[in-house]
Order: C-alpha cells, then sequence, then structure tokens
C-alpha cells in the first residue's frame, strides 16, 4: 500500500505544536529483564510510500573518509529503569569492536553522526553510527580499530546521474526520490495534438524543492515549473500539446545538478480533451444502478435526492430500508423536469415499514431523481437511519461514482456464484482519489482487498484479480480511498466488474479467526499487508497484539468494521509487555454486532510477526458506548498522542500539546446522552528521552490542563492545532477521567460529528534536549445514553 507522506516538524511560534509521531521507528533488541527500545520523534507524515510502509530520508548525514572492511559485532546492555525514546535522529547503539584495512580514503554515509580520526599506517580509533533508516538503537557508541595504509588520496565521488525511468501514461501516479547522486528523473508519454495535459510533482519527505520541465520530441524545452503547486511544489497546469510525438517530464529539483535539496516524491500524469471543460465540482449525490446509499434522516433533514442515469426500457427497482430507529420510509421518483413519477410507502409484498418501487420501466433515456424521505415528509416526526438500493435487472459491469468529503465510501450490489472468478477495478479518473476496494459477502465479512493495484506504488488504481466466490448470493463491493473513513483525498472514478481467470496475484485474501487464537505471518517487501477477519458482538471487549518476530519490523494494525471504515489504528503500544513498536490494544469495546477485519502492515521494515486476538469480556446489552478515537496524523501513519516536550530532527526542544481527537457515535431515534467520561487514566510517562512508568511527570511540569477545543463535521477538517477560544474543563494532578457531559450534548446539538481537546502542561519544557512527555496510547471517550 503506498503511503504518500511529507515529514514536517518545528516550532510554530504562538501556540502549541501539532504532535503527530513519525515513522523514525526504533528496532529493540533486549538481553535483559527490561528492553530498550525507542518512541519515535514528533513529526506530520503525508503520503508516500506503500500504506503506511514509510523510510524518511535522514537530515542529518555526515560522510567519513574511510574505506574499512570490517566484521562488527554489536552488543548492547538493557536498561533496567526506562526505555528510551528517540529524538527525531536515528542513533544506532553498539558496542563493537572491528578490524579495517583500507587502501585509499573514501566516503561512507552515515545517518546520523560519524567522526573519524586516522593516520596512515597507524591504528585508528573512530567513533562512527552505523547507517541505519528507522530501525536504529539508542544511545549508540561503536569503537573500531583500523589499521590503514592510505595516503591522501582523492575522494571517488560518482558524478550526479539523470535516471531515464521510461514509459508514464496518462491517469499514472509513480514515486522516486531525488538525492545527490540521482538529482532528475525522465518519464516519456506519448502525446497527440490538442491533448491538455496536468504534470504535478510534489515532494513527500525531506527538504525537496521541486522542480519540472516538459521536452518536446526533439528534447527541446517547451515548458517548465517551479513553484506553481502548494508551497515548493511544482505543477504544470492545462498546458496543450503543440504536436503528436513522445513527451519527456523531467522531474528534477531546484538547481537540477547544482542543486541541493533531497527527498521523496510523487508525480502525476492527467489529460483532459482540447475541447473538454474543465472538470465540475464533485457530486456526492448521484449514485448509479447497483449501489448502495446509507444515510440518516432525523428532525429537520427529512429527506436526501439522489441522481441516477438510465436508459429506456430498463428495468429498476428502488429499496429504501430501516437500519434503526422508529423511521416510517417513503420513495418519490422525480423525471428529469422534477415531475413525479412513482411513489411507495410500504412495500406491498413486505413485512414491516421499508418501503419497495419495483419493476419500475424507464421511459426514456435521461437523468431522474429519487426522493428518499419519510412518511408525511416535513410534516413527519418519524427518524433513522435507512439504506437506499438502486437494483437493475442489468447486471453491475461498469459504473462510475465520486469519492468526497460526505462520502468516503460508495458501495455496490454484485451477485455472484458459489466457484464463480471475478475481477474489480477502480480507476480514478479525477482529483487526487488513492482508490481502495475491498469485497464483502452478504453477511459481511470480508472476502478481498487491494489498494495499489501492483503493491510496488507505481498504480495507485486497484484491482481485486481473480477472486473465487466462495458461495451463492449477493456481495457487496465498497469502492473507497486511502485512509478510508479518515481520508481526504476525493475523486471521480470507474468501477468495473468481470469474470476472471487464474488466480488471485495481487488481491489480498484474509484468513479467518476467533477470540484466543495466535497467528504467525509474514510481511515482505511486496507483501507488506495482512488481513484477519472475525465475528463479534456488540460492546465484547478485546485486546489485540501484533508482536513483530524479527528486529528490522515495526508492525502497524488497523481494525476495521464490515463497511470497511477504520475503527482503531495502532502503531507503536508502550503497553507491550516486550517491545514499544510492536502494535496493539488492551480492551477495545466493538460498537455492534458483525464481522471485523483486523489489518497488519508494516510502518516500517520486514519480517515475521505473531497475531493474538483475545476476548476479555462479552458484549453487556446496557454497556456504554465508545467513540472512534481519531488517529494522530493529518495523512499519514501515526504512534500516539502526548503531552509534555519534545525534540526535532535538529534536537531542538519544544513544548507539544496533545490533541485527542474522537468521532461521535449516531445517535438513534429517541436517544439522549446522559454521560460523557473522557478517559485518561491510560497513560505512560517518558523522561530523558525514555520511556519511564515510575517517573512521576507532574511534580516536573505541574497539572496537566484540559481544554475542550473545537469540533468539526468532516475529517477533512480535522487539524491538531490550539483553537482561538479553547474552553477550560479541569486540571490533572494524575491521569484521570472527566466527566466532559455537557460539552458533548452541546457537540450533538450543533451537529457535530467530531469533537477535540487540548491537553496541556504548566511547565513548557524541561531544557534537557530530550523528550519529556505523558504519553495517551488510546484514550476513550464513553457514552451513556437513555431512551
Amino acid at each position: 500500500m503506498s503511503d504518500r507522506r511529507k515529514l514536517v516538524c518545528g516550532i510554530v511560534a504562538g501556540f502549541m505544536l501539532l504532535l503527530a509521531a513519525c515513522d523514525t521507528n526504533p528496532t529493540p533488541v533486549s538481553t535483559g529483564p527490561t528492553p530498550t527500545v525507542t518512541l519515535r520523534g514528533a513529526l506530520v507524515p503525508t503520503r508516500a510510500t506503500p500504506l503506511p510502509t514509510e523510510t524518511p530520508t535522514p537530515t542529518n548525514t555526515p560522510t567519513a573518509t574511510r574505506t574499512p572492511t570490517a566484521t562488527r559485532t554489536p552488543t548492547q546492555t538493557a536498561t533496567a529503569t526506562a526505555t528510551e525514546l528517540p529524538t527525531n535522529t536515528a542513533t544506532a547503539t553498539a558496542t563493537a569492536t572491528a578490524t579495517a584495512t583500507a587502501t585509499e580514503t573514501a566516503t561512507a554515509t552515515a545517518t546520523a553522526t560519524a567522526t573519524a580520526t586516522a593516520t596512515a599506517t597507524a591504528t585508528a580509533t573512530e567513533t562512527a553510527s552505523a547507517t541505519a533508516t528507522e530501525t536504529n538503537l539508542p544511545t549508540a557508541t561503536a569503537t573500531a580499530t583500523a589499521t590503514a595504509t592510505a595516503t591522501n588520496a582523492p575522494t571517488n565521488t560518482p558524478p550526479p546521474q539523470t535516471q531515464d525511468v521510461g514509459q508514464i501514461e496518462y491517469g499514472d501516479r509513480v514515486t522516486g526520490t531525488i538525492g545527490q547522486n540521482n538529482p532528475e528523473f525522465l518519464y516519456n508519454f506519448a502525446a497527440i495534438q490538442g491533448d491538455v495535459v496536468n504534470i504535478a510533482m510534489t515532494a513527500t519527505s525531506g527538504n525537496l524543492d521541486t522542480l519540472l520541465i516538459l521536452l518536446d520530441s526533439d528534447g527541446n524545452e517547451i515548458t517548465n515549473d517551479d513553484d506553481s503547486g502548494d508551497e515548493f511544489n511544482s505543477l504544470i497546469e492545462s498546458f496543450t500539446i503543440p504536436a503528436d510525438g513522445t513527451y519527456t517530464i523531467v522531474a528534477t529539483r531546484y538547481g537540477r545538478m547544482s542543486g541541493t535539496s533531497v527527498g521523496d516524491f510523487e508525480l502525476t500524469l492527467n489529460r483532459r480533451g482540447a475541447g473538454d471543460e474543465p472538470p465540475t465540482p464533485i457530486d456526492e449525490n448521484t449514485v448509479s444502478l447497483g449501489e448502495q446509499i446509507t444515510d440518516v434522516i432525523r428532525g429537520d433533514v427529512y429527506e436526501h435526492r439522489y441522481a441516477f442515469a438510465a436508459e429506456e426500457g430498463a428495468v429498476i427497482g428502488i429499496r429504501h430500508d430501516v437500519v434503526n430507529g422508529n423511521l416510517d420510509p417513503f420513495l418519490i421518483l422525480l423525471d428529469a423536469e422534477g415531475n413525479e413519477l412513482a411513489t411507495n410507502d410500504d412495500d406491498p409484498e413486505g413485512s414491516g415499514l421499508s418501503s419497495y418501487l419495483r419493476e419500475f420501466t424507464i421511459p426514456a433515456s435521461g437523468t431522474y431523481t429519487v426522493v428518499a424521505t419519510r412518511y408525511n415528509g416535513e410534516e413527519g416526526s418519524t427518524e433513522g437511519r435507512f439504506t437506499l438500493t438502486l437494483e437493475s435487472d442489468q447486471p453491475l459491469e461498469e459504473t462510475t461514482g465520486v469519492i468526497g468529503n460526505r462520502y468516503g465510501s460508495r458501495t455496490y450490489l454484485v451477485n455472484g456464484e458459489a466457484n464463480q472468478t471475478i475481477t474489480i477495478e477502480m480507476t480514478a479518473t479525477s482529483g487526487d482519489l488513492d482508490p481502495l476496494l475491498i469485497l464483502y459477502d452478504g453477511a459481511g465479512r470480508e472476502i478481498a482487498r487491494n489498494d495499489d493495484r501492483d503493491r510496488e506504488g507505481s498504480n495507485f488504481n486497484a484491482i481485486i484479480d481473480n477472486v473465487v466466490l466462495p458461495e451463492d448470493g449477493v456481495y457487496r463491493v465498497v469502492a473507497t480511498r486511502f485512509l478510508q473513513n479518515f481520508g481526504d483525498n476525493i475523486g471521480a472514478f470507474t468501477l468495473t466488474v468481470s469474470e476472471g481467470s487464474g488466480s488471485s496475484s495481487v488481491a489480498i485474501l484474509p484468513t479467518e479467526i476467533e477470540y484466543g487464537a495466535d497467528e504467525e505471518g509474514t510481511l515482505t517487501a511486496n507483501e507488506n499487508t495482512a488481513v484477519y477477519t472475525f465475528q463479534g458482538s456488540a460492546n465484547d471487549r478485546i485486546s489485540v497484539r501484533v508482536a513483530a518476530q524479527d528486529e528490522d519490523l515495526d508492525p502497524l494494525m488497523l481494525i476495521e468494521d464490515d463497511r470497511g471504515n477504520i475503527i482503531f489504528r495502532n502503531d507503536d503500544n508502550p503497553f507491550d509487555p516486550d517491545v514499544l513498536t510492536n502494535a496493539g490494544v488492551e480492551e477495545f469495546a466493538l460498537p455492534r454486532d458483525g464481522y471485523y477485519s483486523i489489518v497488519i502492515t508494516n510502518a516500517e521494515g520486514t519480517g515475521d510477526y505473531e497475531l493474538s486476538l483475545s476476548l476479555e469480556e462479552e458484549g453487556q446489552a446496557d454497556a456504554p458506548r465508545y467513540a472512534v478515537v481519531y488517529p494522530t496524523f493529518n495523512t499519514g501513519t501515526s504512534v500516539f498522542y502526548a503531552a509534555g516536550d519534545w525534540t526535532t530532527v535538529e534536537d531542538e526542544e519544544y513544548s507539544a500539546d496533545a490533541f485527542p481527537a474522537f468521532v461521535l457515535p449516531e445517535l438513534l431515534p429517541g436517544e439522549t446522552v446522559e454521560q460523557v467520561i473522557l478517559d485518561l487514566a491510560q497513560c505512560i510517562p517518558a523522561s530523558e528521552g525514555r520511556i519511564a512508568p515510575d517517573y512521576d511527570i507532574f511534580d516536573d511540569f505541574g497539572d496537566l490542563s484540559v481544554f475542550f477545543n473545537t469540533t468539526y463535521t468532516v475529517p477533512a477538517d480535522v487539524a491538531n492545532e490550539a483553537a482561538d477560544d479553547p474552553q477550560p474543563i479541569t486540571e490533572l494532578s494524575q491521569c484521570d477521567q472527566i466527566d466532559v457531559t455537557d460539552f458533548i450534548i452541546e457537540a450533538y446539538e450543533s451537529g457535530a460529528s467530531i469533537v477535540q481537546f487540548q491537553l496541556s502542561f504548566e511547565e513548557e519544557t524541561i531544557a534537557n534536549q530530550q523528550i519529556d512527555a505523558l504519553i495517551f496510547p488510546y484514550p476513550n471517550l464513553i457514552i451513556t445514553t437513555t431512551r
């Protein structure tokens, strides 16, 4: 799964910083009872390489003049009192003796600090850090003894090279890395006269200052752009191709060969015809035959309208079914001029209050509108969540749809037969949409998924290829996006369903597990995602642990419901008994009956892992409801919320506040909020860069101030920063639970769907250039309701 991330950190003057954790992950190795492991620094990632695999370009890359041949045998000792937290610089932990013979002075690259002192034909003692990305161990001192027979030989540094990558096509998104030895990449594409193209180059890590150049078939520059994109990104927009031929995109940096900026980038190439109008705004209320929409009618929102296209003579069915509440559905079908064609209150062949307009024949080709409302419309009083399904007498083969802020996913129904092989493709056609496909059976059990078509990040469209259906029935295809309900990429897409042949090569097929199960698996560079499905009940309290068995692997774990929504996400778990960089959760409450998916991927590295799933307590009917905690990222991976101080990649110390946010569960008709508790009791302190469970952070930082920060309506609006007027709630002298009932009632009444708090210490920093913070891996918002 590709992950376009741009690491950003630093001090923001005038208010507290966003604390979102980056992927500077250590690989702890323990020889004692308490392992030494590191936490990641406070960086804000944006997507760069496969979901959520990330290896950011180190910012501190010194060179040491040696060419050793050595065998290092590192050893380390565990620390019994604390677990080390990293700053944002990678530092290796090793005590080693190496013998090196060198014949000339060459260049070695390190990611942290390297200092070498050597004399010709003499013994040299050096202190160096090993080459590492994010899997480094803390506080490293490697000692090597080298015998060198070298004079002042010149440094053999290869000249910068242009990388001719090859062909790119309209609609493709590709990634690459600009470095000192590879400062530019060439991409060729075929175009015809009159094509209007958009080319975007976006930096996703490092300090890269992008530059785009477009060459014609003869290699002549015909246009370029430096900073027309956001910040220092590049955008060649609405350029008209002058003649048929093969054109070349030069993806480089400001200064090209003589430039100094480096980092990962993403390049996109799109086209619109010369006579076409610019893309129209996304209309999320447009649906397709075969699609199923979920929505809610409540209070003044007594109807929803959905437009769809249909051909003359098509026989359709429209179903308006109640999911919960006392809703009494009512259907109205309008023609292109808004004239009423048909209505339905209660399904004549069914039971209950569902509406079903059966076997309606479309009188003429055009656009129609279905009005999903309630009995008596505006004058009615019934409320509830519903599904609206557009059925067709024709099988779903190809359709179009849009992903926006209101609808982060679309659901399509496909009739299938046992042992039938099908292929499903989702292709983005506008915007920055990064498609993700998930296939479920009729019961909500996941059958297959795919994010990036080829698993290598060169094509961000999605395909479930050649999946064999297990039984006869109606299957649900969820067409969504990267980060799903937490994502903010939007755009139009085309969805196709066709007969397949052969076996799956890129689709991810899940494994079924049950409570009490232990599973083993392996994540590789090309297969870095595994899925496990299980059936749970509302309010079941479960614990999940994903433990790496190889020191290179840093796992990331998600729990998803049967609609493709992420309901929990964890990267590093400081409560893990062995290694902080393992992933998991303790006593997580499931929101409802149904099937769930545990998705395991890698925040970094590859290797074996063990998964355990346990039921801590069976769900109780009168149990409170839990809001979904919003991950600590904008568009990247996450670690946890923390308040205190943190350090930048330059070891600069700054004050960091935590901004825990929660997605509120929807209230049922007649349901009211009785009490809401913000549970901050699960926390763990860090002192001087180390996890320190016995450290009383309140002694040094004073009381923790808790504010109600702000509310949001859609995930795309969420920002981890202090509001202009946060409302004070209380001050804590220890981790505890807080009654926030009044604030949440007010949020519900305002129509908010996401609430956010702010946690701030009185003392801003402890001046030691190390991390000192109070960490909340998974805070809870517990809502008790009455009816």
